[in-house]
Formats: structure tokens, sequence, C-alpha cells
């Protein structure tokens, strides 16, 4: 219990003082977010350097204090998220052509599903299918990460949003983990859990600093290494301490606000013939923002709702994969039919407003 608190206060110390110094030269250096793009939805010009605070504190607490017995692919994981990291930096300073990113998100995945070996090796059962090839293996988790990855990074649009998902998703894998005897993936959630919180005094609505990719990006690789393990560690024959059903089922629903935003943009861009890799303002929290709702507000609805989905999985986990995925699907589109109902009255009474008014 000594070692789960220390790496949570370690790391939210490190980024709780190490952001005023990035603030600091982020303000002497000019480096601040560009709130020229249409689609940007914040007035001030913000530093944007926040997730260096971050995956400092990530990579101090994870070196310093879990041992090398309990995650003996600790070299894979510094190689792969150094790489996130950089490209995430890289991206916020000078900015970085969209194929070099991805290149690189190819490589840091491949590095975590083949040479670490931390991959998704069965489905489950769904369509039919159980056991993966190899090759199989690596290439679906590889695309999952890289998924999971630009989910959170998409999801970074508001203030408290990306940080709030990712610190609720953090502790609810780490108490999973520490059920289930697996301490090194627990201390490692509870390490960014930690970075995240003390981000969260600084990212409160008007927001002192943004944590940018690097940040966005360095959770999404994370949480996308806890996902596969906690997938792994549940499946047919595996023993830990306390087993969780229906783990594929979990993982989405813990992360059921990023992944669900994500598709629901991608296929929205495809259905108006749109590239689904061009950025645009359709995204959950760009719709609540559109309502008149606050950052705050909106960042704290849609996590409710992923509260929900964690409720919700957790409690029915024994009812099988696909009734929960099914579930989780039903209960995302409610929620969008609730924005959709509410933009269109919204648009009538603007309307009735300017009949008014004529």
């Amino acid at each position: 219990m000594l070692s789960v608190l220390s790496i949570l206060f370690f790391t939210f110390l490190v980024t709780y003082f190490l952001i005023p110094v990035l603030i600091d030269v982020s303000k002497i250096k000019h480096l601040f977010d560009d709130n020229l793009e249409t689609r940007k939805i914040h007035i001030q010009r913000t530093p944007n350097l926040g997730g260096i605070a971050i995956y400092t504190a990530l990579l101090l607490g994870s070196g310093i204090l879990i041992k090398a017995s309990l995650v003996p692919w600790f070299n894979y994981f510094i190689a792969g998220s150094f790489i996130i990291a950089l490209i995430g930096v890289k991206d916020d300073l000078v900015g970085l052509d969209p194929m070099k990113k991805i290149v690189a998100q190819i490589a840091a995945a491949f590095i975590m599903a083949y040479m670490a070996d931390i991959r998704i090796t069965s489905f489950y059962g769904l369509a039919g299918i159980y056991e993966l090839p190899l090759w199989l293996s690596v290439a679906f988790t590889m695309l999952v990460s890289i998924f999971l990855y630009n989910a959170m990074n998409l999801l970074d649009g508001i203030d408290c949003l990306a940080t709030g998902i990712g610190v609720i998703a953090c502790f609810t894998y780490a108490v999973c983990f520490y059920m289930m005897g697996n301490k090194g993936e627990c201390l490692l959630a509870l390490a960014l859990g930690g970075a995240l919180i003390a981000f969260l005094f600084y990212n409160y609505s008007p927001a002192k600093i943004f944590m940018g990719d690097s940040g966005s990006l360095t959770i999404g690789f994370i949480l996308a290494i806890l996902s596969v393990r906690f997938i792994e560690l549940n499946k047919n024959g595996a023993v830990p301490a306390v087993r969780f059903h229906s783990a594929p089922a979990i993982a989405i629903g813990i992360l059921i606000i990023p992944v669900y935003d994500t598709l629901r943009v991608f296929f929205l861009r495809l259905w108006l013939k749109r590239s689904p890799f061009k950025a645009d303002n359709n995204h959950l929290h760009h719709r609540l923002v559109y309502l008149k709702f606050s950052h705050i507000q909106s960042s704290l609805i849609l996590i409710l709702i992923n509260l929900v989905s964690i409720a919700m999985v957790f409690l029915l986990q024994k009812a099988g994969n696909m009734p929960l995925i099914c579930g989780l699907l039903l209960l995302a589109l409610c929620t969008n039919i609730i924005l959709w109902t509410m933009k269109s009255k919204r648009k009538a009474a603007g309307r009735f407003h300017l009949q008014k008014a004529a």
C-alpha cells in the first residue's frame, strides 16, 4: 500500500511543481496554442506544453518506484512512450506532418505489441473467433492501440475533459489490477493518475495551460497498454487473484466517451463524403458548447456518462461481451439523440425569435 500511495503523490508533486515552470518558459519563448483555427473554441493564447510535465512525472515515477520485476516490458515501455511524447512535443511546437505522425504511432504500437508482447490474443468468441494467429494478434493490437492514442487526442478539445476521463480510467484500472494481484500495472495506472490530478489544477477554466498532443497522446498510449493487459489477464484460462468477466466490454465501457466519439465523427465524416482524418467541430464536446454549456459543464456531463457506463459494465459483466457492447452502444446513441434533440430545439427557438423580431 505504501508504494501505491508513494507513486501517486510523487507524480502529483512533480507535475504540480513543474507546470508553473513550463508556463513561465512558454510565456518567455512565446510558445502558445494556435487559437486562430476555426475549430478552436478557446479565446486566450494559452501555453500547450503541459504534456511535458505529465510525461516527465510518469517517467520519473515509474522508473524510480516500479520494480523491474513487476513490469518485465519496462524498457519497451520507455522506448514506445518516448516516441509518442516526442512526436507530441514536436507537433505542439512546430506542427508535424500527419503521415510522419502516424508512422511514429505505428512504430510505438509495434514496439508494445510485438516486442513487449502486450497484445490481444483472442476475440473471445466474437464472430465465432477465439485464438488469433501471431500476425493477426499483433496487427489487431496495433490497430486498437493507434485508435486509442488518437481517440484521447481528439477528446482534448475543452478544459478538463481528456484529463477527467483519463483520471477516471486510470483509477478504475488501478483498482482492477490491484484486485487481480497485478501490482506493476496498478502502479503504472496510478503514476499517470497522480500526474493528471495535478494537471487538473491548472486546466480548470480558464485554463492556464493545455496538455497538447504530448499529453493527450501519452494518455492514450498508457490507456492502450492498460486496456490490452486488462483484457489479456482476464481471458479464459488466466488465473488472476480476482477475475473479471467480459473484459473486452469492460475495457470499452471504461473508455466509452473517447471510443464512441471518435467512431461517431469518423462515420459522420464518411457519411458527408469528407476525409475521416480532416478535423472539424462535430465532436460531442463541441455540440455541448454549441448548446451554451460551459467547458466545465460539458466536461462534467460527458464524464458522468462515462461513469454510468463504467458502473453498467461492472454490474452486468456476467451478461457477456455482446449484450454489454450492445448496451454501451444504446447508451451512446441515447446521448447522441438527446444532444440532437436539444440542438433542434435551439435552432427552432432561434428561428422563432427572428420571426418575432421581424
